[in-house]
């Protein structure tokens, strides 16, 4: 007894033919091209920028009130790049060193300047400096 695929009895699936496979594949290619361009493009936006300055309210030590994620980073570096630049689930931050270069493995909590790893397309990562500045308030 030949078995009856659940698609084709209900004519939910559609057959299609290789100039559509091939058509699928371009577009494909087209919208792959166009990501990896985008990439590129804020790229050369964030290696222009420089360094881009946090100001966080802190102690006389230097202390942070309250840590900056990797969210908070990610959310810092979209406010200096044309709206909806950084979309979906590759752009995100890979890594976050300190001024003598050591990885990491918490939120930043101190004032200096850290080095961010982001990344923007399987084959594009950048690095952005971070400056977290200790909120300065002014007597009158």
């Amino acid at each position: 007894m030949e078995q009856e695929n659940k698609l084709k009895k209900t004519k939910s699936a559609v057959i299609i033919t290789d100039d559509e496979v091939v058509e699928e594949k371009k577009e494909a290619n087209a919208a792959a091209k166009q990501k990896l361009d985008t990439a590129k493009k804020i790229e050369e936006k964030l290696t222009n920028i420089g360094s881009i300055d946090m100001i966080k309210k802190a102690g006389p030590d230097g202390h942070l009130f309250g840590g900056i994620n990797k969210k908070a980073l990610l959310s810092e570096v979209q406010k200096r790049l044309p709206k909806g630049s950084l979309e979906g689930k590759i752009f995100k931050v890979l890594s976050v060193k300190d001024d003598s270069d050591s990885l990491l493995s918490h939120d930043i909590k101190e004032v200096g300047v850290y080095k961010v790893k982001l990344n923007l397309h399987t084959d594009i990562q950048v690095d952005v400096t971070i400056n977290v500045q200790a909120e300065c308030k002014t007597l009158l």
